[in-house]
């Protein structure tokens, strides 16, 4: 999962996605960890289960690690720590 800006300024999307499949599974307005417990309701209200994840790959953000805690405890992490330069 990851976020990406909808406008300049502070306003995000984040986007929950399946790599193996290439497609989007989720995209939410805002990166806070209830993220988090917003995809879990709707993967299983689509007959999935948080609990049948096992890795999922984020950035570092503490809201974002407190998110997979609170809401998928059980997959391991892996941090995005790429990092971007202008140069």
């Amino acid at each position: 999962m990851d976020e990406t800006s909808l406008r300049r300024g502070h306003e995000y999307l984040t986007l929950f996605v399946d790599l193996d499949d290439s497609r989007v599974l989720f995209a939410i307005e805002g990166r806070e960890s209830d993220t988090f417990r917003a995809f879990r309701e709707d993967l299983e209200a689509h007959g999935g289960r948080g609990d049948w994840l096992r890795e999922v790959c984020v950035d570092m953000s503490p809201a974002y690690q407190k998110g997979l805690r609170d809401h998928l405890p059980e997959a391991n992490v892996t941090f995005d720590v790429s990092t971007w330069s202008s140069s």
